[in-house]
């Protein structure tokens, strides 16, 4: 059985510049798809890359300002502490004198030395004296009241620890002041033994050195 020739033309491809043509459109439709696509996803992944990278720095831009809040805020705190502290060590070095000299005065007849044999010269200088003790006495306490608050306010457990040894050792700083005779009939361990004064006054200035400076000595 022939094929007829209108059989064979209809099944033929086309001529080979057609096939040609074909075939180059047909490469550049998928090659401009395949660009297209990975075109695309470079853009993804860059945006996800710099999504990550702000993502990153966002977070350490925080940490490094929390970082230097705290660090800051130590600061603030041992500049605050340092002021406060060595307040209170003056102040209750001059409160433990005054109170030891007005005792020493309680310890003699009618309070003032040089006063047994009645109104001379030397009883007159020495109520002078006495009187100059006393004033001293009276605003080294009150001052010493208000350095306790100062304290209670900013000082740390341990500085509060260290006080309360100290103030056992002092007349009480609240209430009516006490007179030359109840001086000399209080429990007043650091006006009778300065050794213990002195050893509860180094104990508040290590707690001092140790919360104060920013790099504390090994002795501290």
């Amino acid at each position: 059985m022939s094929t007829s020739p209108t059989s064979t033309a209809a099944a033929s491809p086309g001529p080979p510049w057609l096939q040609s043509a074909l075939t180059i459109a047909i490469v550049a439709a998928v090659a401009g798809i395949l660009g297209a696509w990975i075109t695309a996803n470079a853009t993804k992944s860059g945006a996800d890359a710099s999504l990550a990278g702000s993502r990153y720095g966002a977070e350490s831009a925080q940490k490094t300002t929390q970082l230097q809040l705290a660090a800051d805020q130590a600061k603030e705190t041992r500049n605050q502490r340092a002021q406060v502290y060595a307040k209170y060590l003056t102040i209750v070095s001059k409160y433990y004198t005054g109170a030891r000299l007005m005792r020493e005065y309680a310890g003699t007849k009618r309070g003032v030395p040089g006063c047994e044999n009645g109104e001379t010269p030397i009883c007159k200088q020495s109520l002078e004296t006495m009187v100059q003790t006393e004033i001293a006495f009276l605003d080294s306490r009150v001052a010493y009241q208000a350095q306790i608050d100062q304290l209670t306010v900013y000082g740390s457990e341990e500085a509060m620890k260290a006080h309360q040894v100290l103030a056992a050792m002092l007349p009480p700083t609240l209430g009516p002041a006490p007179s030359q005779i109840e001086l000399g009939t209080l429990s007043l361990p650091g006006a009778t033994d300065p050794k213990k004064f002195a050893a509860a006054y180094g104990a508040f200035q290590k707690v001092f050195c140790r919360e104060a400076a920013a790099q504390p000595r090994s002795s501290c």
